[in-house]
């Protein structure tokens, strides 16, 4: 999948040049195999010490925000804390994407930035609703009786 991405933007003229990471295992192996005769993306991999978030301290604060943000949604929505363990996944994942139809100024551009990445806005832009909306699920079957009800909140 990551050999594909790179591959697509190369071709759309957005190729990716530097991979900032740790030195662990994973990314020596994929600095290996992105740069080895199968994929062929030719990127540079500049590694940072292990437990070091002082050396990139703008993603460390990205992510305390993203972090923020999803909690604060789960709070807005008044889930109760025996529920919140189960959703917190969805609640950050919300956060995340959300964060990327943020409006920033890049060299001059005001665009989201998934239209900095991307070129587009995504299509579920289209459709953003109210998180954990209260709705009713269908559970009417074929043999469900006329009175009994066919949906719960």
């Amino acid at each position: 999948m990551y050999a594909d991405t790179c591959t697509r933007w190369k071709h759309e003229g957005r190729p990716v040049k530097i991979i900032r990471c740790d030195d662990a295992g994973e990314n020596k192996k994929l600095e290996k195999e992105a740069n080895g005769h199968q994929w062929k993306v030719a990127i540079k991999f500049e590694y940072t010490g292990r437990s070091t978030p002082q050396r990139n301290h703008l993603a460390e604060l990205g992510f305390a925000t993203l972090t923020k943000r999803g909690v604060a949604l789960i709070v807005r929505a008044h889930v109760p804390m025996k529920i919140r363990y189960r959703l917190f996944r969805e609640a950050f994942k919300t956060a995340t994407e959300l964060n990327g139809l943020e409006v920033v100024n890049v060299d001059g551009k005001v665009l989201t930035r998934y239209e900095h990445c991307k070129g587009t806005i995504p299509s579920f832009a289209n459709h953003l609703r109210t998180w954990v909306e209260a709705g009713t699920v269908k559970v009417k079957t074929a043999t469900t009786a006329k009175l009994e009800k066919k949906g719960v909140q």
